[in-house]
């Protein structure tokens, strides 16, 4: 799974996906109003 959108990571040969998805972002200033309820939580495995 790609999560990088349109940056590729240069690993010295070629680089191939199964699947791409672009991951929407945003600033904690800039967060829509229907997410701000929801609580950030770190990334990563659990």
């Amino acid at each position: 799974m790609d999560r990088n959108g349109i940056r590729q990571p240069d690993f010295g040969c070629p680089f191939v996906s199964l699947m791409q998805l672009d991951v929407e972002t945003f600033d904690a200033d800039k967060t829509p109003p229907d997410l701000r309820p929801i609580p950030a939580m770190k990334p990563g495995s659990r």
